[in-house]
């Protein structure tokens, strides 16, 4: 890919991830195509900053665990106040390295995906991959939400996925 891209998008995205993955995704985005930048961009990054902001002013009700996507863990908050304020208060220093941590597995799992149609010499249409891609995004909250189970998911994902 152009290095001008790679140093496009890494501006553009940089304070979505930690500085040691930084290198990591260069290295991932320079053995993509070009074309494929779209697709990798288009993902849902969570802002850290904003994620901190929620923590803070609604950290109490699990607001920050639920954007983050950790269902669970926002339940458990909303019932509990926050563990009575002790994993609210924890979550105030770590909301933001997680927030980054999971932008990276949203990263992976996107370039991954994006892989999996190149590897099976399926030619990548963007419309169709952005497709999978909502897909398996709608499985995963059904799972987060309890409606189906890790098993379903997973067949779903493999059947979506090829």
């Amino acid at each position: 890919m152009n290095q001008e891209k790679i140093q496009m998008f890494m501006m553009s995205n940089q304070k979505n991830f930690e500085a040691s993955q930084i290198p990591i995704i260069t290295e991932k985005l320079q053995q993509l195509d070009e074309d494929k930048l779209m697709f990798i961009s288009s993902a849902n990054y969570k802002d850290p900053t904003t994620l901190l902001m929620l923590s803070l002013f609604l950290g109490g009700l699990g607001v920050d665990r639920f954007a983050l996507g950790d269902t669970g863990i926002g339940v458990l908050k909303l019932l509990t106040g926050g563990c009575f304020g002790i994993l609210t208060i924890i979550d105030w220093f770590t909301i933001m390295s997680k927030a980054r941590q999971k932008n990276f597995e949203i990263f992976m799992e996107t370039v991954n995906i994006e892989s999996q149609f190149v590897s099976n010499n399926t030619p990548l249409q963007l419309g169709n991959a952005q497709n999978t891609v909502e897909e398996i995004k709608k499985y995963k909250q059904l799972l987060d939400s309890g409606i189906i189970t890790q098993e379903e998911f997973e067949l779903k994902k493999q059947e979506l996925l090829g």
